[in-house]
C-alpha cells in the first residue's frame, strides 16, 4: 500500500512552487499500474528506493491506444514537463520512497532557465537538465528520511535559486493566475493584463510554460475536473462539467477522450 502526502511551500516560494509530495510504501506481488493522463505541472522527482517502470504507449493517436507499450526504468532523479495527452503508465513494485517538487506553471523555467517547450510531453534524467545541482540535492535529500526534513532541504536550495533569479515577469504571473483559476482565464484577458499582444503572450508563454495558453487552459481544466471526481466521488459528472465551465457534458467527454484517451467513466474505472 502507498501513502502520499502533499504540503504547500513557504510563502516566499509559492509563486514558483505549487507543492511538495512524499510517497512511501511497499507494493508486492503484481505491479501497481497507474495511468498518467495529460497534466499541467512540471515535476522534479527523487527516488530513494525502488524506481518506477515507465511504459509508453503508441502515441500516433495521442493516447487512444491502451497497449502495454515499451517499459524503461526511471532515473534516480527525473524532471517531467507538462503532458498534453495520455501516453504513459507507471508500473510500481517494491519499496517506494519518492520525494517530488511540483512547480507552478513557469516556476521551473524561472528557477533553472530551461525552455519548457523542450520538456513538453517528455521526461529526462534531472542530471542532464539541471546538472550537478540535481546530484547534490538528491544526496542531501537522501541523508534524511522524513517528509518535513526533506522539505527543509528543498526549501533552502530553492530559496537560493529565487534570490539569484529574481521575481517573476508578467507572463509568468498570468500563467499562475490561469492555473489558479482552473483554466478559466481567456487569452485576450491575460494579454491585456500583461500589456502584450496575444501573439507576444503566446510566444513567451510557450517558452516559460511549454504549451500555448489555450492548450494549457484546457489541460488545467481537465486536470481540475478529474481531481474533483477523485476527491468527491459522489459528485455527478454533469455537476462537474457545470462547475468547470464546460459548455455541456459532451464537451467534457470530448476533452477526456483527447487528454486521457477515454471517456470520464471508463478512465476513472482504470484509475480505481
Amino acid at each position: 500500500m502507498l501513502t502520499t502526502r502533499m504540503m504547500a511551500p513557504s510563502f516566499a516560494l509559492r509563486p514558483f512552487v505549487w507543492s511538495y509530495g512524499h510517497t512511501q510504501g511497499v507494493i508486492s506481488g503484481q505491479p501497481l499500474r497507474v495511468p498518467l493522463p495529460a497534466r499541467p505541472k512540471q515535476v522534479l522527482m527523487f527516488f530513494f528506493q525502488d524506481r518506477y517502470d515507465v511504459h509508453r504507449h503508441d502515441t500516433a493517436g495521442h493516447g487512444t491506444g491502451h497497449g502495454t507499450g515499451h517499459g524503461e526504468t526511471s532515473p534516480r532523479s527525473m524532471v517531467a514537463g507538462p503532458q498534453t495527452f495520455y501516453q504513459l503508465d507507471l508500473a510500481i513494485l517494491g519499496i517506494v520512497d519518492v520525494f517530488t517538487i511540483h512547480f507552478q506553471p513557469a516556476g521551473f523555467h524561472h528557477l533553472f532557465g530551461t525552455p519548457m517547450c523542450e520538456l513538453t510531453d517528455a521526461s529526462y534524467d534531472a542530471d542532464g537538465v539541471i546538472g550537478v545541482h540535481s546530484t547534490v540535492l538528491r544526496q542531501r535529500l537522501s541523508s534524511v528520511s522524513t517528509f518535513e526534513e526533506r522539505i527543509l532541504i528543498a526549501e533552502k536550495y530553492l530559496l537560493r535559486r529565487v534570490r539569484a533569479r529574481g521575481d517573476l515577469d508578467q507572463v509568468a504571473r498570468e500563467a499562475n493566475r490561469l492555473f489558479a483559476s482552473n483554466g478559466t482565464c481567456t487569452v485576450a484577458r491575460m494579454a491585456a493584463r500583461a500589456e502584450l499582444t496575444e501573439r507576444q503572450l503566446e510566444r513567451r508563454f510557450l517558452v516559460q510554460v511549454g504549451v500555448s495558453p489555450k492548450l494549457y487552459s484546457r489541460v488545467v481544466r481537465f486536470s481540475a475536473a478529474l481531481d474533483r471526481k477523485l476527491n468527491s466521488p459522489g459528485t455527478s459528472w454533469t455537476d462537474i462539467a457545470h462547475d468547470f465551465c464546460y459548455y455541456d457534458q459532451m464537451h467534457m467527454v470530448h476533452d477526456f477522450r483527447d487528454l486521457a484517451g477515454d471517456s470520464p467513466t471508463r478512465f476513472l474505472g482504470r484509475i480505481n
